[in-house]
């Protein structure tokens, strides 16, 4: 096949933790991704979910717990490769979810739909070719978002990511 000629294709997979801000201060989120490779080029599916539920009065006595969690593509190119250090600028762009939600969790709720963007440089180290530790800095911008007591830039703004990227690629020759 001739457009896999001199071309290494393979999958990713990555997982990690995620200090962007929430509110007012930065909030823990959980990342997923995973796709595939082709040349320099990257594109798969990116899954993001916030790890703690921040608390607010909303409508006075009741405090609502803050949820939010987003999926969506991944794409990216590789800008350096060496044996031991790689680095990789691609985007996230993700649809999901932010809630307010009265506990317990089947009780009374706010939600609104909204779309992130996240372009972000990654770095990857590690003597291993299949498995890097990766640390990532991005910005975080979110949009959409109609719910009371925040507003998009609450959740947007810089964001770095620590984790472990694996890839398996075959090089064609």
């Amino acid at each position: 096949m001739l457009f896999l000629k001199d071309k290494e294709v393979g999958a990713y997979a990555f997982v990690g933790t995620e200090y962007a801000p929430v509110l007012a201060h930065w909030g823990l989120h959980g990342n997923l991704a995973f796709g595939i490779t082709y040349g320099g080029y990257l594109v798969g599916f990116s899954y993001q979910e916030l790890l703690y539920s921040p608390t607010d009065l909303l409508i006075f006595p009741n405090t609502f717990s803050l949820k939010m969690k987003s999926a969506g593509v991944q794409i990216g190119f590789r800008l350096h490769d060496s044996n031991w250090v790689n680095a990789i600028l691609n985007s996230n762009y993700r649809w999901g979810e932010i809630i307010w939600q009265k506990p317990p969790s089947d009780g009374d709720q706010f939600s609104s739909h909204v779309q992130v963007l996240e372009p972000e440089i990654a770095i990857n180290i590690g003597p291993l070719k299949w498995i890097k530790l990766t640390g990532k800095i991005g910005y975080r911008t979110v949009f959409g978002l109609n719910l009371p007591k925040v507003q998009p830039n609450d959740f947007s703004g810089l964001s770095s990511t620590l984790g472990l990227r694996i890839c398996l690629n075959y090089a064609r020759n």
